[in-house]
């Protein structure tokens, strides 16, 4: 479905405080048939190289690939009114072995494909970063050709393995850029029941890769097939004001050694693992004023080495189904001030509102503890296991 052509009435979208070009186009301007973005990858790219903005008016707007973003680029909507969609889940099993280099995979079934599509093929042992990404350039019976993205071409995969192909995608793709800004605007995965409870990090509905200086601000991710909101690497980022719900994966995944980032005043919710997820080398993160609430995992997870620095603060971890807090080999992080409430909705008892194990120099202090329910989940406050070092920790 192509977008509406009619032009609402609006103020001028803000120009990113970084960009040096004031340049303002109309992502419906550059819809066509033929377009696999609607029209917004075809505005981006005709954007000068200083850079600029991208007006997505209210409408729907189907993707068939990532959208990439540059630098000093930003992407405006509507709000609820503009939403960026995709097409129905589509996976597939991997009929014969795909070698190192190989630009062709065989599939059982590729009906529901088609020509411009991105897809990826995985199985059990080369996936996240593994993961091989293309845009189907020929369909040919059960043989798809591809227009390799980025992925390490040298993998291999194996139906043994339970390879398969899907038509996963990041819904807005951040690599290596600086200077961006994501704002008002919905994006929705159309799934709302998943097959699985996690699905591939780097297929976000926003995936950055170490970029600088990202803002993502007012942005609503629901029924995605992946994660959320995924911050990987890169320095400055805020993500802001936004609603994650219903993903297949953490809402909201900071990770790979990023720095330096602000996360605040968001709703995480209703996610099949964790509200939000620390991975792999988060330091100096401010994660303040959210609220984690009804996710099947944990309100906030895996804070742990070499994961250091951070501030969890004035967060609500609610009705989750495991721990609020869980951080296992924590390394110098402050959590204070969190409500922590009916916790443990999985099994009862089983988790806390703060869990702690193998961790030193830490600061737990001014949490809030509440379960008021009429058969209480979380019966335990804090659970405090082989500490390695001096902490500071308190229950209220």
């Amino acid at each position: 479905m192509q977008p509406i052509k009619k032009r609402s009435k609006r103020q001028d979208p803000e120009i990113h405080p970084m960009s040096t070009n004031n340049s303002i186009l109309n992502a419906s301007d550059f819809a066509s048939r033929s377009s696999t973005t609607s029209g917004i990858q075809e505005a981006i790219n005709a954007l000068p190289t200083a850079g600029g903005t991208v007006f997505i008016q209210a409408g729907r707007y189907l993707i068939r690939r990532s959208i990439v973003l540059r630098s000093n680029v930003t992407l405006c909507g509507e709000g609820a009114s503009t939403i960026i969609t995709r097409p129905r889940e589509i996976v597939s099993k991997v009929t014969k072995r795909i070698s190192k280099n190989k630009t062709y995979a065989y599939l059982e079934d590729t009906k529901g494909l088609k020509v411009g599509d991105e897809i990826m093929i995985s199985d059990d042992e080369q996936r996240g970063y593994w993961a091989r990404h293309g845009i189907l350039q020929k369909i040919t019976s059960d043989r798809v050709n591809l227009e390799l993205l980025e992925c390490d071409p040298e993998k291999v995969y194996l139906p043994s393995k339970n390879a398969i192909a899907s038509n996963y995608f990041p819904g807005l793709w951040l690599p290596r850029v600086a200077g961006v800004t994501i704002k008002d605007l919905t994006i929705d995965g159309c799934t709302k029941r998943h097959r699985a409870v996690k699905g591939n990090f780097t297929n976000a509905a926003v995936h950055s890769r170490n970029s600088n200086d990202i803002r993502i601000l007012n942005v609503t991710v629901r029924n995605w097939q992946a994660d959320g909101i995924g911050v990987q690497g890169g320095e400055s980022a805020m993500v802001s004001g936004c609603t994650v719900d219903n993903c297949r994966g953490p809402g909201l995944h900071p990770g790979t050694s990023i720095q330096n980032s602000i996360w605040s005043n968001n709703i995480s919710r209703n996610n099949t693992t964790d509200g939000f997820f620390f991975c792999l080398g988060v330091v100096q993160a401010v994660v303040e004023g959210n609220l984690f609430f009804r996710n099947r995992g944990h309100g906030m997870a895996n804070l742990t080495d070499p994961d250091r620095y951070n501030v969890l603060k004035a967060n609500i971890c609610a009705e989750n189904g495991q721990h609020g807090i869980e951080a296992t080999r924590s390394l110098g992080n402050v959590i204070q001030g969190n409500i922590l409430r009916n916790n443990s909705q999985e099994n009862a008892g089983k988790y806390a509102g703060i869990y702690l194990e193998g961790h030193k120099d830490n600061d737990v202090s001014g949490n809030v503890f509440i379960d008021d329910q009429d058969r209480p989940t979380q019966t335990h406050k804090i659970i405090s296991l082989n500490p390695t070092g001096e902490n500071v920790i308190q229950e209220v």
